[in-house]
Formats: structure tokens, sequence, C-alpha cells
């Protein structure tokens, strides 16, 4: 049986793991955002608010359809039930440049990584997120100075 000095010590190092998991989180310059197997967005950082828009309070039980744009937002579903299925993934795993959507409603280009995990049953997909729209831009630029040359 655990003294209570050292349920006390348990404890403190549980509560410092979370403060430096949600410090990582919340500083990291790429979106991150966590959704279950239904597609409800569990996670939404402070990148994430910034880039889309929204606040976590906005989008956390909502469907992820909402930082896409159509026919992907309308489609999202399907995708997760047929990688459940058949496991044949298609965005795990990859690195894809992709459209999304912010909360004013412009799209724009992102680089989008998406991982899964398993907690038991449970299925959690990340993406890890990085708006090109500026690199899309210079890319845009140089394309056309190219032209006029």
């Amino acid at each position: 049986m655990k003294s209570t000095k050292e349920q006390d010590r348990a404890v403190r190092t549980r509560q410092l793991d979370e403060a430096r998991w949600k410090a990582v989180l919340n500083t990291a310059r790429d979106a991150i955002i966590s959704i279950d197997r239904e597609g409800t967005i569990t996670l939404f950082n402070r990148s994430a608010e910034d880039m889309f828009g929204y606040s976590a309070s906005e989008v956390l039980g909502e469907s992820v359809g909402i930082l896409m744009p159509m026919p992907y937002s309308s489609e999202h579903s399907s995708y997760i039930r047929r990688y459940e299925k058949t496991r044949e993934a298609r965005a795990i795993g990859r690195i894809r440049e992709v459209k999304a959507r912010r909360k004013d409603g412009e799209v724009f280009p992102i680089e989008l990584s998406v991982t899964e995990a398993r907690l038991g049953q449970e299925a959690i997909y990340t993406a890890i997120i990085r708006d090109v729209s500026a690199r899309r831009d210079i890319e845009e630029l140089l394309r056309r100075e190219r032209d006029l040359a």
C-alpha cells in the first residue's frame, strides 16, 4: 500500500505531466486537431483557433466537416467508416496538401498529416495542419514572373 507521501508525489507528477502536455500542445506552431471515429472534434489547440478562426469551445463536440469545403465536409464520415472497415489508409500516415475552410468561409490550402492512435477499443485520429497559403502565393508570383520573362 502506498504511503500518503507517495500518493501525493504521484498526483504531483501526474499534474506536472498534464501541464507539460498542455504547454506543448498550446505552443505548437501548427494546428493540432483530434477527432473520434465519428468525426467529432475532441481536441483543438490554440494554433487551430488562430488558423480556422473558431475558439475551441465553438468546435469541440462538432463534426470536423465544419473545417472542410464541399464535397469533403459531407463525405468525411464515409472516409472514416471505409478506413475502419478496410484499414486501407489514404490519408493516415501520409502528408497531403488539401483545402480547408475557415470560420468566415475562406477556403485555403493546408498541408495535412493524420495519425491514428488506439486506446483499447477507442480510435483517436490526430491531424497536424500547416497553412501553406503564403507558400502558394510565393509560388504563384514566381510562376507569373517566369511567364513574363
